[in-house]
């Protein structure tokens, strides 16, 4: 099954419109979507490849989950490599299940309304040759999703460990990649200010 990369470009695109902040650093993405650069969906494609991750926010709404990722030691949401879904929100919740253990997950009611992902992030990723891969980059579609469950099973090997963290403790929580970047947007879609 191959994505849609005309979906990815209209969800680009109506993402872009809420965040025209964010046009900047997502310049590769755009590039290599309107040159239809079908090595997006291959993980060896080392100049730029899709990856979906999940922002899993537990039923109350008021802590969210992140994972101890073994290879980067950072702490992080839960997510990884497209490998031939449908969709980038079915990776995304793969990746959840494989990395957590959590099965019963649900789109963020946010999502209903606005039919993007949470957030879109280009990053570099370090050559890593014990998987004979060369520097390259990285382009993760966040969802948001509620998660019923709360008991965690860490992939092993993989995941060091998992940890809800209320959200009230976010800003001053030490060693979240993402954290600033997530915390307008959760904000956002909370409906706080």
């Amino acid at each position: 099954m191959t994505l849609d990369f005309n979906v990815i470009s209209k969800s680009l695109r109506a993402y872009l419109e809420i965040y025209p902040q964010e046009a900047a650093e997502l310049t590769l993405l755009t590039a290599q979507l309107q040159d239809h650069d079908n090595g997006l969906v291959s993980r060896k494609h080392m100049r730029g490849h899709l990856c979906a991750s999940g922002l899993v926010f537990n039923a109350a709404q008021d802590h969210v989950l992140f994972i101890h990722q073994q290879a980067s030691d950072f702490w992080m949401q839960p997510g990884g490599h497209y490998e031939n879904e449908k969709t980038l929100w079915d990776t995304a919740c793969r990746e959840v299940r494989e990395e957590t253990g959590l099965s019963d997950l649900r789109p963020h009611p946010w999502h209903k309304s606005n039919l993007i992902p949470f957030d879109i992030h280009t990053h570099p990723i370090a050559a890593r040759p014990e998987k004979n891969e060369g520097e390259h980059f990285h382009h993760d579609f966040c969802y948001a999703m509620i998660a019923t469950q709360t008991e965690t099973t860490p992939q092993a090997g993989e995941i060091k460990g998992t940890r809800w963290i209320a959200l009230s403790n976010l800003p001053d929580y030490p060693g979240l990649r993402l954290r600033d970047r997530f915390l307008p947007k959760i904000k956002l879609i909370l409906g706080r200010t």
